[in-house]
């Protein structure tokens, strides 16, 4: 897992990256360093040489190139998210953090550095607030806006700050029949899993087996959600309404901490409702887009709903598009609303947005144990190494 730093020239990228992949181990990479040692010569050379399009030419290189490593923190030129497909690489591949300072600090802290080709001879602050609102539309995709006005010690404090905090892992169930799924379940437990999804609709077990993997989760002392997918849900339950109901209810009746529903499924939500009062266990109400991502006034709505339903909230959708930023906001919202949600982004290689939602708040993030449930989904060890990483910051 990376970390990647974007902001305008002045912000402390370098500075607080370096600290940063001090604290966890990690390498450090600046892509304007990266692309004078491509070229063999500085920046403001290379600009003289072959013109600001012909330096970011490079740049876009070494971004890719910075982001294909593994455990680095990413110093990126203040330019780089001018290309989208940069940006894009970014949110792929590492939790970014946008640097923010205001163009006249960023002058001040640059006016005595003479490797600056887009302020030769210019008014600093007035290029610099052109530049920033030529940026600001992708540094606003960032996972986190860190304010970089103060000094660069609490710049890094509350970046060290966000990558610390607690993210509760899920591990996934997808095996197929009973006993295969209890394996599943131990081997989760042997992972250091502390909450298991129990995918009903890929076990294919019948109610009876969902409340004895139920039980088996409640003997080894893990908390347990039971989903039960359709299709347009991402998953391949084909039964009818009453039978999903009764898969839920033979969960809950044996220990289930939870039951999951689709809120599009109002009948099923008002029987789901009722099988978790009667059981004493929690109800979460799922929204899953599986072609890209809402809006945030459809998401408002959905919160609104799910909140009037269920004790949870979960929002799934497919980011490769437009990125997490959908998800993130929801969970700011959420947030506000003191709403416990579940934001989970989907679509290739989602490791990145999911870790980032995970610090951002989303009550559980998920991985599996045995095979995906979805593609893109991490396994659960995977994120369980990126946690223990970022727990290094704690004691930092």
């Amino acid at each position: 897992m990376n970390i990647a730093l974007v902001g305008m020239m002045g912000s402390g990228k370098s500075r607080v990256g370096k600290e940063i992949a001090h604290s966890l181990g990690f390498g450090f990479a600046d892509t304007d360093r990266m692309v004078e040692e491509l070229e063999g010569e500085g920046i403001a050379q290379i600009f003289q040489r072959s013109g600001e399009e012909g330096f970011r030419i490079s740049e876009s290189a070494m971004v890719g190139q910075a982001a294909g490593l593994e455990d680095t923190v990413i110093a990126c030129g203040g330019g780089a998210v001018e290309n989208d497909e940069n940006m894009r690489i970014l949110l792929e591949n590492c939790i970014v953090f946008h640097l923010s300072c205001t163009p006249a600090l960023a002058a001040q802290r640059v006016e005595k550095d003479s490797v600056r080709p887009l302020l030769a001879g210019k008014g600093a602050v007035g290029v610099l607030t052109q530049l920033l609102e030529r940026r600001e539309a992708n540094y606003k995709r960032a996972h986190f806006k860190v304010d970089a006005n103060e000094d660069v010690k609490k710049t890094m404090g509350e970046v060290k700050r966000i990558l610390s905090r607690e993210v509760e892992l899920c591990a996934v169930v997808t095996a197929r029949g009973a006993k295969a799924a209890k394996g599943q379940v131990a081997q989760a437990a042997r992972e250091g899993a502390k909450m298991v999804e129990l995918r009903l609709d890929l076990t294919g077990c019948s109610a009876a087996e969902a409340g004895e993997l139920a039980s088996e989760c409640r003997r080894l002392r893990l908390q347990s959600i039971a989903t039960c997918r359709e299709g347009n849900e991402g998953g391949k339950f084909e039964g009818s309404t009453q039978e999903k109901i009764e898969l839920l209810a033979g969960a809950a009746s044996n220990g289930a901490s939870f039951i999951d529903c689709e809120i599009a499924q109002k009948d099923a939500v008002a029987k789901a409702g009722e099988i978790a009062r009667a059981n004493r266990c929690k109800l979460i109400a799922s929204m899953h887009e599986m072609e890209g991502t809402p809006d945030a006034k459809m998401v408002e709505s959905i919160m609104h709903e799910q909140m009037k339903v269920a004790d949870v909230g979960k929002i799934a959708c497919n980011v490769e598009k437009e990125g997490c930023g959908a998800l993130m906001r929801a969970l700011g919202k959420a947030s506000e609303m003191k709403f416990p949600l579940i934001a989970s982004p989907m679509g290739h290689d989602s490791i990145a947005a999911r870790v980032a939602c995970g610090l951002a708040g989303s009550r559980f993030v998920f991985g599996f144990v045995g095979m995906p449930s979805l593609e893109g989904q991490p396994s659960f060890r995977e994120l369980k190494s990126v946690k223990e990483k970022f727990a290094a910051l704690e004691s930092d």
